[in-house]
């Protein structure tokens, strides 16, 4: 059998050889613009047929690439997806990260550039291509996205209506008080795709758990000047301050944490309170400048963190 995908290996390199010269260029406007062969075609026609014959499972997205990937092809069995729950905190860093001022518009844009980043973790399964038409992977970062703007932590509206995925600035505090007060290994695995069901994914557990941290506000805002020496905006720093305190103040008063059972409690009716308190989406737009800064910052200490190494 090795043998002969071998040579079927060797035959359609031929074959896609001669097909590219002999086919008709589509202009869709990207800088190496696609060939299209009526041979091609009718050989793709040709192997779905032959794979629905056979049930042969064969649907992934091939543009996906790593070593991980290919041995899980081997072994598949050993293997199993990310959940949805895996992307929470890892795509919040990334998207906490990006340069620029991310926007909803280039969602697919943002999820292709994190599962680049991360194809060593995926295995086949992420790449299966589901009865949707999307890849598994794709569709779980989407819905991740949709529990974190839930959960206050990504914006839901941009102040013109639009749809956004900007952090706000619960989900930028909570990533910056992690890095902050975990250790640098810790913090790692934190952000990175791992199967392993922690205490840290979850639900809501990484959201508030930074705020129980430290004993009074006076302590975060103290962990916080580290990063706020790394903008000379006084009006953003004392904003901060005393965002920090008006969180902190809310927050205590609504969880705690079992750490025998590995576990937020939640007083009952508090997500409709933090709305409340938050007041609506109008919070993090009056907060913009602060949230940029502490963005700025937070990427800043990972950037020196990089370059240190």
């Amino acid at each position: 059998m090795s043998t002969l995908l071998e040579d079927i290996k060797v035959d359609l390199t031929l074959f896609a050889r001669e097909a590219s010269s002999e086919g008709v260029v589509f202009y869709t406007g990207s800088p190496k613009p696609p060939v299209f062969s009526p041979q091609v075609f009718e050989l793709m026609n040709f192997l779905e047929k032959q794979f629905e014959q056979y049930n042969l499972a064969h649907r992934f997205n091939y543009l996906i690439r790593s070593e991980s990937i290919s041995a899980s092809a081997k072994n598949p069995t050993h293997f199993s997806p990310f959940r949805k729950e895996d992307y929470y905190l890892p795509f919040l860093h990334y998207l906490a990260i990006q340069n620029n001022k991310v926007s909803a518009e280039d969602l697919n844009m943002y999820i292709q550039g994190f599962l680049k980043l991360n194809a060593k973790s995926l295995s086949i399964h992420d790449t299966f291509i589901l009865k949707s038409g999307t890849t598994r992977a794709v569709t779980n970062i989407r819905f991740a996205v949709d529990f974190l703007r839930k959960q206050s932590l990504v914006e839901n509206r941009t102040v013109l209506g639009r749809r956004s995925l900007q952090p706000t600035m619960l989900g930028i505090l909570a990533l910056l008080l992690l890095k902050l007060k975990l250790s640098d290994d810790k913090m790692a695995e934190l952000i990175s795709l791992t199967n392993q069901v922690s205490f840290y994914n979850t639900k809501s557990y990484y959201c508030y758990y930074p705020w129980t941290i430290c004993n009074t506000p006076e302590e975060l805002i103290e962990s916080m000047n580290l990063i706020k020496t790394l903008n000379n905006n006084l009006e953003a720093k004392n904003k901060i301050n005393r965002i920090i305190t008006e969180y902190y103040n809310f927050l205590v008063k609504q969880i705690s944490v079992d750490y025998e059972k590995g576990k937020l409690i939640i007083k009952f009716g508090f997500h409709e309170k933090f709305l409340l308190f938050v007041n609506s989406a109008a919070y993090n737009w009056d907060h913009s400048d602060a949230i940029l800064l502490l963005r700025n910052a937070y990427r800043s200490l990972w950037e020196s963190k990089n370059t240190s190494s």
